[in-house]
């Protein structure tokens, strides 16, 4: 009878150890999804979402280039020339202009007069990949990096091409420190999530995507990344 009596105790304390420790990691579970909960930034106007995109970074950081822009688009000649005083701005206007060789002669007359201005590397780094050079963007970039240091655009121009040159685990280090710094860059959380495939790191790529689809629900290259991380495509 007592050894009866014990087996219960013991299967009671089992039952009740399996109990505790499901309802710990459900908690932990909640915890952790709203550790990682993300809210989309602010949209950006048609401008500034034209000037990140022609620049490939992540922030709209040139008013000189916003201002050609809007004055382009209203019709306003000759504006460029009153706006680029000075190597930044007319490396800046250049690369808009679709003259990137043009951008890469004023970023490096700037880069003369001032070899540890960071954003002028940035923009000499952004023409020289247009021009077709990612060597010497790579180059470019690690400088503006080491001027600037955890600069979201730096880090991302340094992640996104170290991917399209295969060099996966460069990009993912760029990656990573990018969305520890500032993790609702949905495009930062995309190459980040593209290096850990390249990596083999399913789970950490999955995760990526995941928030990533926090901060654009919609977007269908995203969601066939998780499908495909799921084994459902």
């Amino acid at each position: 009878m007592r050894r009866r009596r014990s087996d219960l105790w013991i299967l009671g304390g089992l039952l009740a150890f399996a109990l505790v420790f499901i309802l710990g990691a459900t908690w932990l579970g909640s915890k952790e999804r709203a550790r990682y909960a993300l809210d989309p930034l602010p949209p950006l106007d048609a401008a500034e979402a034209e000037l990140v995109s022609a620049l490939m970074i992540l922030t709209p950081r040139y008013p000189a280039g916003l201002a050609w822009l809007r004055a382009a688009a209203e019709g306003r000649a000759g504006i460029d020339e009153r706006l680029a005083v000075d190597g930044l701005r007319t490396a800046v206007i250049r690369v808009l202009q679709g003259r990137p060789e043009e951008a890469v002669e004023a970023a490096r007359r700037g880069l003369s007069e001032n070899e540890r201005d960071g954003d002028l590397h940035l923009v000499l780094g952004i023409a020289l990949e247009k021009t077709g050079d990612p060597a010497g963007a790579a180059v470019a970039y690690v400088r503006a990096d080491r001027a600037l240091g955890d600069d979201v655009d730096i880090l991302f121009a340094l992640a996104r091409l170290h991917l399209s040159m295969r060099r996966y685990r460069e990009a993912r280090d760029y990656a990573e420190r990018l969305v520890l710094k500032a993790p609702r860059y949905a495009e930062g959380q995309r190459v980040l999530g593209e290096s850990c495939l390249a990596t083999h790191d399913m789970g950490r790529a999955k995760r990526a995507f995941n928030d990533l689809l926090q901060l654009r629900p919609h977007d269908v290259a995203a969601r066939e990344r998780v499908k495909f991380l799921d084994g459902t495509r």
